[in-house]
């Protein structure tokens, strides 16, 4: 199984579509990590129970633990990993569909660290 994943790294190692793939995996995995560090660094300065939903209409409606704030870099982390997998799995075999999964990975790798990001700014 390994010999035949290198394999097909060697093949397509020159085309545009595996140069895209691995500029997207990094980024995305940069976003991943930017958010795993900042949750981490942050996580000790909360008190124990923060709220982790804001509604315009309602204003703060969920309130919990400061460690569910780990649930964002950990779904970041699974869809990246899903996304990736699949990926790489169809980048032969149907390109279109290869990107729309890898592209859509780094985008919500986005959104939640601008997620992170407001529920730490909303308990400061």
């Amino acid at each position: 199984m390994l010999t035949t994943f290198l394999t097909k790294i060697d093949e397509l190692k020159p085309t545009v579509a595996f140069r895209l793939f691995l500029a997207s995996l990094t980024l995305s995995l940069g976003f991943n990590v930017a958010l795993w560090l900042l949750v981490s660094r942050q996580v000790q300065y909360l008190p124990a129970d923060i709220p982790l939903h804001y509604n315009i209409y309602f204003g703060i409606d969920w309130f919990g633990d400061k460690h569910k704030l780990f649930f964002l870099p950990i779904l970041g982390a699974a869809i990246w990993l899903v996304n990736f997998s699949l990926g790489f799995y169809y980048i032969t075999r149907r390109q279109l569909f290869c990107y729309f999964l890898i592209f859509s990975s780094v985008f919500v790798q986005i959104i939640l660290l601008l997620a992170g990001l407001a529920i730490l700014l909303l308990n400061v």
